[in-house]
């Protein structure tokens, strides 16, 4: 079982995120209306006040923030969980609003 951080819980990544929870991962997740959450927390994960503890707690991380609405927290979102993150986690992000897609190790 890995601990697998989600943050960005909208049109597209709450359900790939439901779909994690139940394969028996654990999941640590954040998005920044708190409410979205709920789903998740029922199927057994974690809901994070904040994307560092999503970071600090993940052997991965994955973001699904549409890049076109929320840039801001995006870049707000890689500064912090690269220095949140532990040292051999994996950041994994995929960008929804074109067709940019980013796999890095760290």
């Amino acid at each position: 079982m890995k601990n697998i951080g989600w943050i960005g819980l909208g049109k597209m990544g709450l359900p790939m995120a439901l779909k994690l929870a139940g394969q028996k991962h654990k999941l640590n997740v954040f998005n920044r209306t708190k409410s979205k959450t709920s789903d998740l927390v029922a199927a057994g994960a974690s809901a994070e006040d904040n994307i560092a503890n999503v970071a600090k707690k993940s052997d991965i991380t994955i973001t699904m923030i549409c890049l076109n609405v929320l840039c801001k927290l995006q870049c707000v979102s890689f500064s912090t969980i690269l220095h949140a993150k532990p040292s051999k986690s994996r950041l994994f992000h995929v960008e929804s609003a074109g067709l940019t897609f980013l796999l890095r190790s760290i």
